[in-house]
Order: C-alpha cells, then sequence, then structure tokens
C-alpha cells in the first residue's frame, strides 16, 4: 500500500474492510466515499471513526441501498452483495464529515458548442455527488461564456490543453474528459503527462458523409492512460461498428449504449452514463501515490 494511505483515509472519514481485505476509496468528497470491489462479497465491514449515515452499491445495472444497523453494513438484508457478481462501487456517507482527495475533472465540448452546452452539465449530474465542486470547462476556464461557440481552431485548443496539463500540479489527480471534437484532442494529449484517467464520450472516429481520416483514430491503439470511451451504438461518427473498424489501445474500454451523437437519452439513460464512468475510474484508474 502506498505511503500515506492510512492517513489519507482517516481525513477522508473512513476504511471498509471486504472479506478482510482493507479498501482505499478511490474518490473522496467530504461527506461520500467510493470503493471499487468486486462481488460477491461475503463480509463488509466499516471501520471509520465514526458510524454510517448511507451506503450504496452502484453496479452497471443499476444503485442499491445497502441497509444499516447501528450505523454498520447490515449483511442479513443485503444478499445483492452475495448474490451479484462482477466489478461494482461502494460509496459510503459517513456520519462525520472529512476531507477530500482533490480530484477534479476538466471538460472539453464539441464543435457543436453552444448548441451542446448542455452536456458538460449532464454528465456532471451523473456523477453527483462526486465532483459537484470539481468539474471545469474548457469554455469556463477560458472565460467563455456558455451561449458562445469555442472561437478557436483543433490546433489552437491542442495549445490551450497542453498549457493546462503543462501546468497542473498534480496530474495524477485530473480525469480529462471531452465529448465529440474534445473528445479527440484530450486523446491527443492524454499521455503528455501521467493523469488519472481519460473519458471519452461520442468519440469521432470518422465524419459522416467525408473520406476516411485516419488522423483520428490511428492514435488510440497506442495509448498509455487509462481510457474509456462511451459510444452510441447509432452515432454516424462511430457506432456499435467501432470494435470492429478500429483498433483501441489494451487499456481502453468500450462501452456502447443505445443513443446517438447527441446522446439524446432520458434520466435512466444519462444515470448509467455516471454509473460507467464510477466503475472505470474505480476499477481502471490507479489511486495516485
Amino acid at each position: 500500500m502506498p505511503a500515506g494511505l492510512a492517513e489519507a483515509d482517516v481525513a477522508c472519514g473512513g476504511q471498509l474492510l471486504v472479506d478482510g481485505q482493507r479498501l482505499v476509496p478511490f474518490l473522496a468528497e467530504p461527506a461520500h466515499l467510493a470503493f471499487a470491489v468486486n462481488l460477491p462479497i461475503d463480509r463488509l465491514v466499516w471501520a471509520g471513526a465514526a458510524p454510517l449515515a448511507a451506503l450504496r452499491l452502484i453496479r452497471s445495472e443499476g444503485v442499491a441501498d445497502i441497509a444499516l444497523r447501528g450505523g454498520e453494513p447490515d449483511l442479513a438484508h443485503a444478499s445483492l452483495l452475495r448474490a451479484a457478481t462482477g466489478r461494482a462501487v461502494l460509496v459510503a456517507e459517513p456520519s462525520v464529515v472529512g476531507a477530500g482527495s482533490g480530484d477534479h475533472i476538466m471538460f472539453l465540448s464539441g464543435d457543436s458548442r453552444p448548441k451542446d452546452a448542455h452536456f458538460g452539465p449532464l454528465v456532471r449530474q451523473s456523477l453527483f455527488p462526486f465532483f459537484d465542486h470539481d468539474f471545469h470547462t474548457e469554455g469556463a476556464q477560458s472565460g467563455i461564456p456558455p451561449d458562445q461557440a469555442l472561437p478557436r481552431s483543433f490546433a489552437e485548443r491542442q495549445e490551450w490543453l497542453t498549457g493546462v496539463l503543462e501546468g497542473c500540479a498534480d496530474p495524477g489527480r485530473l480525469i480529462l474528459m471531452g465529448r465529440s471534437s474534445g473528445a479527440r484532442i484530450a486523446s491527443t494529449l492524454a499521455d503528455l503527462r501521467p493523469v488519472r484517467g481519460l473519458v471519452c464520450l461520442g468519440y469521432p472516429f470518422r465524419q459522416p458523409g467525408r473520406p476516411d481520416d485516419p488522423s483520428r483514430y490511428t492514435h488510440l491503439p497506442h495509448l498509455r492512460t487509462p481510457t474509456l470511451i462511451i459510444q452510441g451504438s447509432r452515432d454516424p461518427y462511430g457506432g456499435d461498428d467501432v470494435p470492429e473498424r478500429y483498433p483501441l489501445a489494451p487499456r481502453t474500454e468500450l462501452v456502447i449504449l443505445d443513443t446517438d451523437h447527441g446522446f439524446r437519452t432520458d434520466a435512466a439513460g444519462w444515470e448509467r452514463v455516471g454509473r460507467e464512468i464510477l466503475l472505470f475510474l474505480g476499477h481502471c484508474c490507479p489511486i495516485p501515490e
């Protein structure tokens, strides 16, 4: 275990023992801790300084509250922990607020801004309560109002992000996230510094109606940064044919949802987006030392 994590756990409000193994939270907000777990679980013990106020289990399929008794997990009424399989995230809410770990997101919009200015807030909402105060956008960081387009070329946006990465004091706590062209820009620079992870939403593998442009995707198989690509099955920029047409790096995960390039979906669809991002961060992105 990296030095200093025990102290960090105490500061953040607690720790979990899962089948005898002590877990470190991969995300920590003052009132919430997220732990990556693999199901099934037979024994679950909360070892925090204060009792739990709430405990939730997040899987790709949905979210379930875990019953508590006296501030401890009540396994007698948590059959899902023993019956389900696969990776999951446990979100603990201690009764006493602790400290945060400083993880933050930099979100880059697509070319259609301001038409897609709503996209960033929807992603942010899907991740609540995490990153509520640590979700930064390219436009806001540049002083560009959300009702205006980004008045820069692809190369200029790359130059801007390069400056952000080179000036980041703790890149291991930074998660790059982008939609469409923003995802493409972020992917070209993710390996510049050891960022925690890269999340691409509606990656533009191709441009509909135009000749194939390999510069859009030939760098993707070589990415070293843990990467999650969430793609709509009906996305003309790359849909359910992505696995067969475009090679990806070993540390890249691909999730295909029933939506389009604009991610036009209902509240349940956006909740699924948030769950997939949390599962990726917990199971694929190393905890910074």
